[in-house]
């Protein structure tokens, strides 16, 4: 029943899966059935639907998951609600509801996207500690973009060299991907050309690779480099991408530099 809800909800929208809610018996109305509902309106982004919805399920002691409390901190954290967060992390301690990855990653966002660094850092320090969490490369990532934005490169080379630490051959594209527009946004050259090379070494790849590299050098005003990555492609591409020439137009144009432009046209 719980899953026919939330596909009622998919399909036909919020007001048909509450009337669906509303029309089942009591014996039906359990804590996963409540659940659903309160995933419904989260989706919406129906705030104040969803506190009641929690709220009735305080009082049927069904607010006992870390999944109904991951919903809730999601929630709030689109609405940029930190007060809410921490009352509900704290609620979750306080009845021991153990905090997952999806627990921490949703804090971490939240709390790299309004810049509150100290509550990054504490929330850093809490997961490391955790031993139910395993720490991954990309936690590091949401707190070196925080960084990033507050200004402190320091603080953002160091947490960047320990997301390297934790990636693992299945992340290793995408990850390399991310590592080489972060460290082009420090301007460490260096850094960008060494993932590049592990980047060649051990993906396989293809358009959007080149365009990844091609876009960190311009980021560091090196058209040169990005015009050599543009030249190894089209020698090596199978399938040609409009987005890569496009690119390279658009950003000899911004540099004034017409002739290459329109030569690359």
């Amino acid at each position: 029943v719980a899953i026919q809800l939330h596909l009622i909800s998919k399909v036909h929208g919020v007001k048909q899966a509450e009337d669906f809610y509303i029309s089942l018996p009591i014996s039906s109305k359990d804590f996963r059935t409540c659940g659903a509902l309160l995933v419904c309106y989260a989706d919406a982004k129906l705030l104040d639907k969803a506190e009641a919805v929690m709220q009735s399920m305080r009082g049927l002691n069904y607010m006992k998951t870390t999944l109904s409390y991951n919903v809730m901190l999601k929630l709030y954290s689109h609405f940029k609600k930190l007060d809410k967060l921490d009352s509900l992390m704290q609620e979750m301690e306080d009845i021991d509801i153990k905090f997952n990855k999806f627990t921490y990653n949703t804090l971490l966002n939240a709390y790299a996207d309004v810049l509150d660094i100290d509550q990054l850092e504490k929330l850093l320090t809490k997961m490391e500690a955790d031993p139910l969490v395993t720490m991954d490369w990309n936690a590091y990532v949401v707190a070196t973009k925080g960084y990033l934005r507050s200004g402190n490169k320091v603080k953002a080379l160091e947490s960047l060299k320990k997301s390297e630490q934790l990636v693992k051959v299945s992340s290793r594209k995408n990850a390399y991907e991310i590592y080489m527009t972060m460290y082009a946004r420090m301007g460490n050259k260096e850094d960008v050309q060494r993932i590049w090379k592990m980047y060649k070494s051990h993906c396989r790849f293809y358009n959007l690779g080149y365009l990844c590299m091609m876009s960190s050098l311009a980021k560091m005003d090196d058209l040169d480099g990005a015009q050599k990555v543009y030249d190894e492609w089209e020698v090596k591409n199978t399938t040609f991408d409009i987005k890569l020439p496009n690119f390279l137009i658009s950003a000899y144009c911004k540099k004034g530099l017409m002739e290459k432009a329109e030569s690359l046209c």
